[in-house]
């Protein structure tokens, strides 16, 4: 299955040609990062942010298709703020 067949356009799907030069919290909260787009944005190969996602420390993911996986930026966001906080209470 294509990510045209998703039935999402651009926005939604968080396509590379979508969030090239935006700012990380320029997104609606309903937008869809793709995997790859969202890796590079929190700068974590895809094979690393999977191992965070099962080892329970990543964010909830989007299953778009059989083969398309993203992470809504309301998660992005839940995920780095769960991050910050658990940086305060090591320090």
């Amino acid at each position: 299955m294509s990510q045209r067949s998703t039935g999402l356009g651009d926005h939604e799907r968080g396509s590379a040609a979508a969030t090239g030069s935006t700012a990380a919290t320029d997104f609606p909260l309903d937008y869809v990062h793709v995997w790859r787009d969202w890796c590079r944005m929190v700068g974590l190969s895809p094979v690393t942010a999977w191992r965070e996602v099962k080892a329970g420390r990543g964010p909830i993911i989007t299953k778009l298709s059989p083969r398309l996986t993203g992470v809504r930026h309301r998660n992005h966001l839940a995920w780095l703020e769960a991050r910050e906080q658990h940086n305060h209470e090591a320090a």
